[in-house]
C-alpha cells in the first residue's frame, strides 16, 4: 500500500493540487502502516542482562522465527521510512527558499521498498519450500559418513564467518575515523528516542517515525547490556584487522569457530558413531547454512535501507542528529549480526534461539 501510494504521489508531483491529495493519501496509509505493532516482545529479558556477553532470553521461548520476524519488520519500516521522507523532500517539506522538489531521492525509496518487498517474499517462499523438502544424506558406510560431516562442518563453518565478515563490512566503515566522543553519540542515537514533534513537515515525521521504528526491532534482537559490549567487539575485531589483516580469520577469532573445529574433529574420531546421526548432523549442518544465509540477505536489505536515507540531503539539514542516528543504527545492526553469528555457530555466549552448530555437532555422537 507504501507503496501504490508513493508510486500515486511520484506521478502527481506536476500537478499542485493533485500533489496535494496523493501526498495526504500517502500519508494516511503510512499512519496505518506504522500502527501495526512490531513482531513479538523483546527477544531479552532487558531489566536482567547480566555484565559481559551473557544475555537472558525472554520468558515465552523465543525461536529462531521470531528472529527472522523483527529482521524482517526492521528492513521494511527503514525502506518504508526512506520513502515517506524522500516523499516529504518532494513535496517541499524540507526545501529552503526556491529550492526546487526532487524527485530522484523518491524515485530510488520507491524502488528499493519494491526490491525488497520482493525479496522478503521469495525469501520466505524458499524458505517454505526447503523445509519441505525431505533431503537425505545416506552414507553408504561409517567412513563415509565421518567425511561428509567433516566436510559440512568446514562448509558450514566458513559459510558463516564469510558472511558474517561481509555483513560487518558496513558497521566498520562506519565506524572508522570517528573520535571516541563522536562514537559514543552514534551508540546513544540508537538509544534514546528522537522528538518527531516539530520536526518538518507531516510525511517527514512519519518518516522519522517508521525509523525509529526500525531501530526499535533492531534493539530487540541485542540485550541492553551488548550495546556497550558490541561496541567494544567492533573495536576489538577492528584493531585485530589492522594489526594482522584477513577478515575471516578475524570474525572467526571472535567466533571461536577453531575450537569447535577441534571439537568436531574429537567426535569424529570416537568410537561407536552411528551413520544414520552423523547423515542427520551433515543434513542439519546444511539447512543451518542455508538459513543463516537467508537472515543475512535480510541484513543486507535493512543495511541498504540506512544507506538510503543517507543519501536524502536536504531531510539531513532538517532533522538535527539524524547523521548520527544511521550511524548509530549501522552499529546496532553490527551488534546484531555478532548476536546472530554466535547463536548460530552455537558459542556459549549466545542467546540460544537456533540450535545451532555446535548442538549438532554434539548430538551426532549421542549413543556413541
Amino acid at each position: 500500500m507504501v507503496l501504490a501510494a508513493g508510486r500515486e504521489l511520484r506521478a502527481a508531483l506536476d500537478d499542485p493540487p493533485a500533489r496535494a491529495d496523493a501526498a495526504e493519501r500517502l500519508a494516511v496509509v503510512l499512519e496505518r502502516d506504522l500502527a501495526a505493532p512490531l513482531p513479538e516482545h523483546s527477544l531479552f529479558e532487558w531489566s536482567a542482562v547480566p555484565p559481559g556477553l551473557q544475555a537472558s532470553p525472554s520468558r515465552g521461548g523465543a525461536t529462531e522465527t521470531d528472529v527472522r520476524r523483527l529482521l524482517d519488520a526492521a528492513a521494511t519500516r527503514l525502506h518504508v521510512a526512506e520513502v515517506a521522507l524522500a516523499a516529504g523532500e518532494a513535496v517541499g517539506e524540507t526545501a529552503t527558499g526556491d529550492q526546487p522538489s526532487t524527485r530522484e531521492g523518491l524515485d530510488h525509496a520507491l524502488t528499493g521498498l519494491r526490491d525488497t518487498a520482493t525479496s522478503l517474499a521469495d525469501r520466505e517462499e524458499a524458505d517454505a519450500t526447503r523445509h519441505f523438502q525431505s533431503a537425505v544424506v545416506t552414507s553408504s558406510d561409517l567412513a563415509t559418513a565421518i567425511a561428509t560431516l567433516r566436510k559440512t562442518v568446514a562448509e558450514t563453518l566458513d559459510s558463516i564467518t564469510q558472511q558474517t565478515a561481509v555483513a560487518l563490512a558496513s558497521p566498520f566503515r562506519a565506524a572508522a575515523g570517528l573520535a571516541p566522543e563522536a562514537a559514543r553519540k552514534a551508540w546513544e542515537s540508537v538509544t534514546e528516542r528522537l522528538q518527531v514533534g516539530d520536526l518538518g513537515g507531516r510525511l517527514t515525521r512519519l518518516g522519522i517515525r517508521a525509523l525509529l521504528s526500525a531501530i526499535d526491532a533492531l534493539r530487540r534482537l541485542v540485550p541492553g547490556q551488548w550495546l556497550v559490549t558490541a561496541r567494544v567487539k567492533l573495536v576489538e575485531l577492528r584493531d585485530r584487522l589492522e594489526a594482522h589483516g584477513g577478515t575471516d580469520a578475524a570474525v572467526g577469532w571472535l567466533l571461536g569457530v577453531e575450537g569447535l573445529r577441534a571439537e568436531a574433529d574429537a567426535i569424529a574420531a570416537s568410537p561407536g558413531l552411528e551413520i544414520a546421526r552423523l547423515d542427520t548432523a551433515s543434513l542439519d549442518l546444511t539447512a543451518l547454512s542455508a538459513r543463516y544465509t537467508s537472515a543475512m540477505d535480510v541484513v543486507g536489505l535493512i543495511q541498504a535501507g540506512i544507506a538510503g536515507l543517507g543519501l536524502i540531503k536536504m531531510v539531513g539539514l532538517a532533522v538535527p542528529h539524524l547523521a548520527a542516528v544511521l550511524v548509530g543504527a549501522e552499529l546496532l545492526v553490527g551488534a546484531v549480526v555478532i548476536v546472530l553469528a554466535l547463536d548460530y555457530v552455537d558459542s556459549a555466549m549466545a542467546p540460544s534461539w537456533v540450535r545451532g552448530a555446535r548442538t549438532i555437532i554434539q548430538e551426532a555422537s549421542r549413543g556413541a
